[in-house]
């Protein structure tokens, strides 16, 4: 009778070919490090493992299927999306939604060395993975000292599909706490509709006047929308 030893020894030993469905991707990642695996392949190892009808590999690809074998679309699938799909739980798809958030906040964590936001595109190449992936209106300012450095970000508001309620006190207040000198604002249209509001105008007037009273600047004003944005400063209206 074989022991237990003798058949770890056997399976480590063993092609791929021979491992269940299950295990590949691991063996896969083992063998050959985590570049070399397909995007169902790695939802496959978050997945952990399928059911008697469908391996965690095929669970993946039925996942990709639900987002056009699109990451970005992907990202912004919830638990309630993941578990419409047979075979993947409550467990298994707030383990899929947790890896993702930390794929998206990666993307927008502060880098070690000093980030400049002293052009549109900088500020959009910086941001544009937080709002991605929103379905409703949400409001962050960036805080840069005199170097147009970045030095903190927050989000102010959390609004609707249409809109979203921000308060200037609260933006300046945070700016003198963080005892910024220069401030950037945005914002998302989850519509895809690039063109600024009159309130969006308005409230970028107010914000800029009222800065000016504490020597900080409004450096610009970016509306995200799907790949694309729209510069308060580029356009000449800051």
């Amino acid at each position: 009778m074989m022991g237990p030893f003798y058949f770890c020894v056997m399976k480590k030993n063993s092609g791929i070919k021979l491992w269940t469905q299950d295990d590949r991707p691991r063996e896969k990642f083992l063998q050959f490090g985590r570049k070399a695996l397909s995007d169902a392949e790695l939802l496959a190892i978050l997945i952990n493992s399928g059911n008697k009808d469908q391996s965690a590999l095929d669970l993946a690809n039925s996942i990709l299927e639900m987002a056009d074998q699109d990451i970005d679309r992907l990202a912004t699938l919830d638990v309630s999306d993941l578990e419409q799909i047979k075979g993947i739980g409550p467990q298994k798809a707030i383990t899929l939604s947790a890896g993702l958030e930390l794929g998206r906040r990666r993307k927008v964590a502060i880098p070690k060395a000093p980030y400049l936001l002293n052009e549109s595109r900088k500020v959009y190449d910086r941001f544009h993975p937080y709002f991605m992936d929103l379905d409703h209106e949400e409001f962050m300012i960036a805080f840069t000292n005199n170097r147009n450095q970045l030095m903190f970000y927050e989000r102010i508001s959390i609004g609707g599909i249409t809109s979203t309620v921000v308060d200037i006190r609260l933006i300046l207040r945070q700016a003198l706490m963080k005892k910024a000198i220069g401030i950037v604002l945005m914002h998302n249209h989850p519509s895809g509709n690039l063109k600024p509001s009159p309130s969006d105008i308005d409230l970028t007037r107010k914000v800029k006047n009222a800065a000016n009273f504490f020597d900080i600047s409004l450096i610009d004003h970016l509306i995200f929308a799907n790949h694309h944005y729209f510069s308060f400063a580029d356009e000449g209206i800051l």
